[in-house]
């Protein structure tokens, strides 16, 4: 009810098949690459610095994720090909294996989506826009301050992005389940990568401000033919 209020109270509105162009921009624009990053994860009084690398291949999609903690300790291994998903979390020993919809997914970070496609759109500063449109029941566009806001509506759970107007680049992504913000996830220090602008600073917080990440790109490759191997795209079992 808050985002269609919001939406009625707009006085500019966004055709919905502009707002899909403008959400599947970024995640068009992707085709295949590298980024390294070092990660900085805060979680109640207890704070970890590491570092990471994701590689990946938009057709088909195929990604890989690898967080390390200090002195070069796996933390999380990810990897997705297509819907199909797996994670690895190292020091709780525990793999999941499933589709991306796996309600498993959630419970290992107690609810909180910092895992599986919201961590990777996050991660690649893209979202799978088709995806999300064919979860949505309805989607939403205004204009306010400056920036577009793009709402997609499904059953329990909204997804709210909002874009700079002056050059169309993803400034925050918010979730909303049950009415209430879960998390939100800003962008920011866009530069320049092989023509297209990319986000080099990630940060995602939980609404509580239970956990916090945030990820500084240290480089990023842009390769439509990246040469990627499919035995790096499966996990096993511990």
């Amino acid at each position: 009810a808050g985002i269609r209020s919001e939406a009625e109270a707009a006085g500019s509105r966004l055709p919905a098949p502009t707002a899909a162009r403008l959400l599947g921009r970024a995640w068009d624009g992707l085709e295949g690459g590298k980024r390294i990053f070092d990660v900085r994860v805060s979680e109640r009084v207890r704070v970890l610095n590491g570092e990471g690398a994701i590689v990946y291949a938009r057709e088909p999609l195929r990604l890989r994720l690898d967080v390390f903690g200090p002195h070069s300790t796996p933390l999380l291994s990810l990897v997705q090909r297509g819907d199909s998903l797996a994670v690895r979390l190292h020091e709780q020993r525990r793999f999941v294996e499933g589709t991306s919809a796996d309600p498993r997914f959630a419970e290992l970070t107690e609810g909180r989506a910092f895992t599986g496609p919201e961590l990777v759109g996050a991660l690649l500063g893209a979202y799978d826009a088709d995806r999300l449109l064919q979860g949505a029941a309805d989607t939403l566009a205004w204009s306010a301050g400056g920036e577009w806001v793009v709402a997609l509506l499904e059953r329990n759970r909204a997804h709210r992005f909002t874009y700079a107007q002056a050059d169309s680049s993803l400034r925050t992504y918010r979730q909303e389940r049950g009415g209430r913000l879960a998390y939100r996830v800003r962008f920011s220090d866009y530069r320049a990568v092989a023509g297209r602008a990319r986000p080099f600073r990630v940060e995602l917080e939980d609404v509580g401000g239970r956990r916090t990440v945030r990820v500084d790109v240290r480089r990023e490759t842009l390769d439509p033919d990246v040469d990627v191997e499919d035995d790096a795209f499966r996990l096993a079992p511990f």
